[in-house]
């Protein structure tokens, strides 16, 4: 190998970094896409020989005249000039370095080149006339096209070009497409404006742009394949087709004239119902429907605003509203709910538009990501001041400092808040036992607490917990070793304390097999809906996470090549990271889930893997209502199952054919393996198997037909 084939790609490199210094971002990175794939074509040959390089730079040349870009295009003839005009920048350095002696463009690239080119462009179009116009049937031609946009578009690309030749389908009618003139796709563009996404829910601006692109595209791909014999929709441009979009919608405002007659809420909540009546499917969803519009409605009667007279203003201060309101005492809407709520107004208002009772929509610019961003930045500070607002007074300075003490230990955010939420029950306590100074708190005061802990009710009359007991018990030991390490208190009283012992018991009642597989078959994976719930269903089942740890996995978790997931946001926190296999059936509706649903998605830069219609993470609180959803369809509605049921039923499957139990504690994530073992005790199938063999009684159906046969004897 010669020096030149050694250095090309590390000359290369050099030549960027000079060249980064004298061209704009935009520039630079189209030079480097031309001067690339060059680069790749040289770096085994021998370029310092005159004769070699012209040959390579005449291999390269029919090379980009055979190539298409990221659409499917050929190149043109001005883009393969513009090519080549970089190349021979490239190669001028070249010669400036020494690197070689000369290269064949030494007079430059002439404009004459691209008349070259349109000629060789044309001929080869010419063949593809001859052979393929009007011989081909419409179907064909779809079907061609197709797969086409299979191998070059995007995921949300082809959706477009898909939807648009649909409406172009029942556009033209009897007529061929081929055969539609500019002027009557003119006129199918214009009736973009009254496509709907949903009843009542014209398509965007953005959306009707796209499709006017994709039309573009698919008239492009007609003329380069030789389908139809003049190029359509040249001008077309992205900036052409947004002034278009504008002067549109400004007519269509000039031309809308507002209803005369006003009218009251209750006219206009009974319009509204029987528009949702007729676009809605369930009792329940219209009336949650309804019943957000009459909170807003009584609002706006606060505010001394109307339906009529709501701005954008008037949007914010209700979202404020919203915020603080307690709709129980200490009780406020989740951001969720909040959402949701603002959503159904949005609806609300496009219907309002539509029928013409307003001329302006108040909520057009509402972006609902935006909004639950929002919200949770201000729960975060509400929760912490409300909490902080509650402890007393006398220990609130001890309360502060011991929750700024823990933060600095890395502990999780449940560990956290498990220990405040019993600092704060032991102080309301140490209040009403009349103490002020934790130094009065000794060991028959402590041992008196576990004994009002055992005895309490709550406002149902329930009794704790035996988890919740000792967690408010254990949360004493993480204060008191905080008061005596920094000499607060004298000594420590609760290193006379026991804690009290908890058995958790069996857990969770799992699914059998068939019943799992019954559970997953239920989504309908026609609609997205459908393929996210039976992807989430399917990895629950899979992989033996737990729904939080499923709802906070990322794409990049996911490996799907290798069949495994990484679990990085586990209970437990960091130290209980894990990576665990899934099953190929998994990662199968992994990859329908990521292709067909989430790709729509990109475009929000989220890095969860599940998201909700909105793009935003996927909540259990949601996954949650639509296994309760597909349960009440089906024969199992009468048993008890949770989200966890998917967990416990991976784990007893995998014990039932003969999984080894450190296997199973790994593969679901238990910090000991005392947790798994409760998991043995839901399949005993080796006790079933002795009790079968040895227990005089086991064998019931035996035993009754040989009773039957004795008693029978005994007659005869």
């Amino acid at each position: 190998m010669t020096e030149c084939m050694i250095k090309i790609e590390n000359l290369y490199q050099e030549y960027k970094t000079e060249r980064k210094k004298d061209l704009s971002r935009l520039k630079y990175e189209y030079q480097n896409q031309c001067i690339q794939p060059f680069v790749e074509l040289i770096k085994d040959k021998d370029i310092s020989n005159d004769e070699n390089l012209k040959e390579i730079i005449r291999q390269y040349q029919e090379r980009l005249f055979q190539t298409r870009d990221q659409q499917g295009f050929y190149f043109t003839p001005k883009h393969i000039w513009l090519n080549l005009i970089y190349i021979n920048i490239f190669l001028n350095w070249l010669v400036n370095k020494n690197y070689i002696q000369s290269q064949p463009f030494k007079t430059g690239i002439k404009k004459s080149f691209i008349k070259e080119y349109e000629r060789k462009y044309e001929e080869r179009r010419k063949i593809f006339l001859n052979d393929r116009y009007k011989k081909i049937s419409e179907e064909e031609i779809l079907n061609k096209y197709f797969a086409h946009i299979s191998i070059y578009f995007c995921r949300q690309n082809k959706t477009n070009l898909k939807r648009i030749i649909e409406l172009l389908l029942k556009y033209k009618g009897e007529r061929l497409f081929t055969d539609l003139t500019e002027k009557e796709l003119e006129i199918f563009r214009e009736s973009l404006f009254k496509v709907e996404s949903c009843t009542c829910r014209p398509i965007t601006d953005n959306t009707i742009i796209q499709y006017s692109r994709a039309l573009k595209w698919f008239y492009q791909w007609l003329y380069e394949e030789g389908f139809i014999e003049e190029e359509k929709l040249k001008d077309w441009t992205y900036k052409s087709l947004n002034r278009f979009v504008k002067k549109k919608r400004k007519e269509e405002k000039e031309q809308i004239k507002q209803k005369i007659r006003y009218y009251n809420p209750d006219e206009i909540i009974r319009a509204y119902n029987k528009h949702l009546e007729k676009t809605l499917n369930g009792y329940l969803a219209i009336l949650d429907y309804s019943a957000a519009l009459k909170t807003y409605i009584r609002y706006l009667a606060v505010k001394e605003k109307t339906l009529y007279t709501a701005d954008e203003q008037i949007i914010e201060d209700y979202k404020k509203y919203l915020l603080n309101c307690e709709y129980f005492p200490k009780r406020h809407y989740s951001a969720t709910t909040q959402v949701d709520k603002l959503k159904q107004l949005k609806r609300f208002y496009e219907w309002f538009l539509d029928q013409r009772y307003i001329l302006k929509h108040p909520l057009e610019n509402y972006k609902a990501i935006e909004h639950y961003k929002w919200i949770i930045e201000q729960i975060k500070d509400r929760r912490e001041s409300e909490i902080e607002s509650e402890v007393i007074s006398e220990f609130k300075e001890v309360y502060i400092n011991a929750s700024d003490y823990e933060l600095t230990l890395n502990l999780t955010q449940k560990t956290l808040d498990s220990h405040r939420k019993g600092w704060r029950f032991f102080f309301e306590y140490l209040k009403d036992k009349g103490i002020s100074n934790l130094n009065d708190a000794d060991e028959i005061l402590l041992n008196e607490y576990q004994i009002y802990l055992r005895k309490y009710r709550d406002k149902n009359n329930e009794p704790l917990k035996p988890s919740s007991h000792r967690c408010f018990v254990g949360s004493l030991v993480s204060l008191f070793k905080y008061l005596c390490k920094f000499r607060l208190i004298e000594r420590n009283p609760m290193a006379a304390i026991t804690l009290p012992k908890y058995d958790p018991g069996l857990s969770t009642a799992g699914l059998k097999d068939h019943e799992v597989r019954m559970i997953l078959n239920m989504p309908d994976t026609s609609t997205e809906t459908g393929i996210r719930d039976r992807t989430f269903f399917e990895v629950l089942y899979s992989g033996g996470m737990r729904a939080n740890e499923l709802a906070n996995l990322k794409i990049h978790n996911i490996d799907l090549a290798g069949g495994m997931a990484r679990i990085d946001v586990p209970k437990g926190g960091k130290k209980m990271e894990r990576i665990i296999p899934i099953g190929d059936e998994a990662c199968y509706w992994l990859k329908r889930y990521i292709n067909e649903v989430r790709s729509k998605y990109d475009s929000l830069k989220s890095s969860y893997l599940f998201l909700n219609k909105t793009g935003l993470p996927y909540k259990k609180g949601v996954a949650r209502m639509a296994l309760k959803k597909y349960l009440l369809k089906s024969k199992l509605k009468n048993k008890k199952v949770v989200i966890h049921s998917f967990r416990v039923s991976c784990g007893t499957e995998m014990l039932k054919r003969g999984a080894d139990l450190k296997y199973v504690q790994m593969q679901l994530g238990h910090r000991t393996i005392t947790s798994t073992e409760r998991y043995m005790r839901l399949v005993p199938c080796d006790l079933k198997k002795a009790h079968r063999k040895y227990h005089p009684r086991a064998h019931i159906m035996e035993c009754i037909s040989e009773n039957r046969k004795t008693t029978e004897n005994g007659r005869v």
